[in-house]
């Protein structure tokens, strides 16, 4: 069912605005990933790391790119050889399918972005 909600919702040229400024523009979708450009970079989130991040919201109802950090830090982590921008873009998604609400926070120590369950 999350896979059919995330092919209705999220389709290619759809451009996202970034909380922190700038754009994600969706490139491609597969039956396990999402590819998108952010900047001039080309970046892949698999689904099933997104699907992770909706399960983590369903259970506290409230997910900060800081929890998602030490959730998957190989994916959501730059410091961890993941990328940290997959975690607003996988907020904004996630919001695009109805499924969370707006992203807030400042992206900042002490104020991270973050969403809520829907």
């Amino acid at each position: 069912m999350f896979e059919s909600i995330f092919r209705r919702s999220v389709q290619v040229n759809t451009v996202f605005l970034n909380p922190g400024g700038g754009t994600s523009t969706v490139c491609k979708t597969s039956v396990d990933r999402v590819v998108y450009k952010r900047g001039n970079s080309r970046m892949t989130l698999l689904l099933d790391d997104l699907y992770l991040v909706y399960k983590e919201l369903e259970i506290n109802s409230k997910v900060s790119s800081s929890d998602l950090k030490q959730l998957k830090p190989s994916v959501f982590d730059s410091t961890k050889s993941g990328h940290s921008c997959h975690c607003t873009f996988a907020f904004t998604i996630l919001n695009q399918m109805g499924l969370s609400n707006d992203i807030g926070g400042k992206g900042v120590r002490g104020n991270p972005f973050y969403t809520t369950f829907a």
